[in-house]
């Protein structure tokens, strides 16, 4: 689990450092079954590019989230923007996913593999770590 706390570098189509998107602390809060879940994680692309679903075995549904006001009211996207060598961050209270009729309890410890698409970019696979709601704010690493 350590090794997924640590950033997950995937190669895209070219082999050198410039063509590299990067998903660093993939993770998801623990859940019971049929309730609702977020997945939180940062990623960088080298390319403008836009990062426009997910999938997963363990949610009914997925959807993109920003978080529109102080009152913390959610609003679904279609998209999210991710420029160019900037790393772009879906945490608490931010802009998140959101999995949908969670198919089976999710517990702390639990790995989840998730499929992130994007417009450009092939879509990537990662494993993401189910914590603790308290566990889930950023960490610098």
């Amino acid at each position: 689990m350590v090794a997924l706390a640590a950033a997950l570098v995937l190669a895209a189509c070219g082999g050198d450092d410039a063509d590299e998107l990067v998903v660093e602390q993939p993770r998801i809060g623990a859940t019971p079954i049929g309730a609702d879940a977020a997945l939180y994680f940062g990623v960088t692309s080298p390319l403008d590019d836009r990062l426009v679903g997910v999938d997963t075995d363990v949610a009914g549904v997925t959807s993109l989230h920003v978080t529109g006001s102080a009152d913390g009211t959610m609003i679904e996207v279609d998209e999210f923007e991710l420029p160019a060598d900037t790393q772009v961050l879906f945490e608490p209270f931010g802009d998140h996913v959101m999995l949908e009729q969670v198919v089976r309890e999710l517990e702390p410890g639990d790995e989840v593999e998730v499929t992130l698409r994007f417009a450009e970019h092939a879509p990537v696979q990662v494993s993401a770590d189910v914590s603790q709601l308290y566990e889930l704010a950023w960490e610098d690493s």
